[in-house]
């Protein structure tokens, strides 16, 4: 199994949030975000998928881009709990590079994945935005 068979087999337990624009300081405009809420299961066989420890939570940017989860969100027909920005429009920014994060919910089964665009900035690039 790979990562896009392991979205395919929770895909209709995946729940999309919200789909908007963030301002981020100093960037020359807002960044597109999506916020997803995922099985925690989704993780933990991906990390084992991996040879990595299923207790650590895998690199976010990199199942993103793995799964090719933005395709199939495209194609979905999923609505959009939060649609502040339309979901095709903020997806067509979050194909290039982005970060992402975790945050534990009330529920331990399930987990808020966002993903965040990276801008482009006005100046010098703060570390904590890491280009993958």
């Amino acid at each position: 199994m790979n990562a896009a068979q392991l979205i395919d087999k929770y895909f209709e337990q995946i729940e999309i949030e919200r789909s908007d624009c963030v301002p981020i300081d100093n960037a020359v405009s807002d960044a597109s975000e999506l916020g997803l809420i995922i099985p925690l299961a989704v993780l933990k066989e991906y990390s084992v998928l991996n040879g990595l420890n299923s207790e650590k939570l895998p690199e976010g940017v990199k199942l993103w881009k793995e799964s090719g989860l933005v395709k199939r969100l495209r194609n979905s027909g999923k609505t959009v709990y939060r649609e502040h920005q339309p979901l095709n429009d903020v997806l067509d920014y979050l194909e290039g590079s982005v970060w992402s994060n975790y945050q534990a919910l009330n529920d331990s089964r399930r987990i808020r994945w966002t993903i965040t665009e990276i801008p482009k900035f006005i100046g010098k690039l703060r570390s904590e935005y890491i280009r993958y």
